[in-house]
């Protein structure tokens, strides 16, 4: 199991050239399907990924909209 942001918040981490790097030029990935949430290969640096995210599932997809759109937010 991954944890969210387990290596961008790792202190030791965040004091690499590395991590400065992907805070300016982020990773780019693609989930498509997903109603799962955050897909496992991204959770450990999230925080220094862009995702872009679809759902092909018409229903899954309506239960998205109304939720986000009540919260105002989609964190």
């Amino acid at each position: 199991m991954f944890t969210l942001n387990a290596i961008s918040e790792n202190p030791y981490f965040r004091n690499s050239s590395l991590y400065h790097s992907f805070r300016k030029n982020p990773f780019g990935f693609i989930d498509i399907g997903a109603a799962g949430g955050v897909h496992p290969l991204v959770m450990p640096v999230a925080s220094l990924t862009h995702c872009i995210c679809f759902e092909p599932d018409e229903e899954i997809y309506q239960g998205f909209l109304r939720k986000y759109n009540k919260n105002n937010s989609f964190s």
